[in-house]
């Protein structure tokens, strides 16, 4: 077998019966891979929401940490994570947090992350398993019950229906000029220019501006089916021949 990765029935165990009893205000969560359209979902809500009032970001990478800033008076009301979680499942589930989840073709998810030199070698990326863990990782997201699943692809070509849709969901009007605003503010052009005058501070393995979760190279190349020119035909055919890869694009409906 290809190890069925994440013990994925173990995991079903402990969806089913671990409980949360954390209980504070709502908050949003933007999840999703990393390089997955997470980012730009992101700062999309960041101007929807600064409509009614400017948001505190942050950043969800410990359970700990996230539960004691949500006791806090004024905690961030927007994060963005690229990890599962079991007290943001439960949040969602139990409507304590609104999660939105971003999606992406997965051989584009993966183009980006050789330009991104976080995969040098498509050989090994595949025999450690690295399809399956992109590929559990986003299918226990998505499956979260009631988060709001979003495609990269929708992102890029219908962002003003995108927009119109969260904004809904978060029970916010907006004016034709503020979706207009928010189409320019997070166009691709606008992001490059933004990044050219950003401060960034070293976040891991990369420099990252905190206030908008942009990197320094954030973007390579944005366009859609990039994996033609970044993937050879053999890492091409690594990728897919993993089961895997079948399942990913079966649940989020890539053909």
């Amino acid at each position: 077998s290809e190890y069925n990765y994440y013990c994925y029935k173990k995991y079903k165990f402990k969806l089913k019966n671990r409980k949360n009893r954390i209980n504070y205000g709502t908050d949003i969560v933007v999840c999703g891979l990393n390089r997955s359209g997470s980012t730009l979902a992101y700062n999309i809500l960041n101007y929807i929401l600064q409509k009614s009032y400017k948001p505190s970001l942050g950043f969800f990478s410990d359970e700990k940490a996230y539960i004691e800033e949500l006791k806090q008076p004024k905690y961030s009301i927007l994060r963005k994570t690229h990890d599962y979680s079991f007290i943001l499942k439960n949040r969602i589930e139990n409507k304590q947090t609104i999660g939105i989840f971003s999606h992406r073709h997965l051989l584009d998810v993966i183009a980006s992350h050789v330009q991104k030199g976080w995969v040098s070698d498509i050989k090994d990326f595949v025999s450690q398993y690295g399809v399956e863990k992109l590929v559990y990782n986003s299918i226990i997201m998505a499956k979260i019950r009631g988060i709001i699943i979003i495609s990269y692809e929708e992102l890029l070509n219908e962002k003003e229906k995108i927009i119109q849709r969260i904004a809904s969901q978060l029970e916010l009007s907006l004016s034709a000029e503020q979706i207009q605003y928010i189409i320019y503010e997070t166009s691709i052009e606008k992001t490059q220019e933004n990044i050219s005058i950003l401060s960034f501070d070293k976040i891991g393995n990369d420099l990252v501006n905190k206030e908008t979760g942009l990197h320094i190279n954030h973007i390579n190349d944005p366009d859609l089916n990039k994996w033609k020119k970044v993937l050879s035909e053999n890492d091409v055919n690594l990728i897919t021949g993993r089961k895997a890869y079948g399942y990913y694009n079966k649940f989020f409906g890539y053909v």
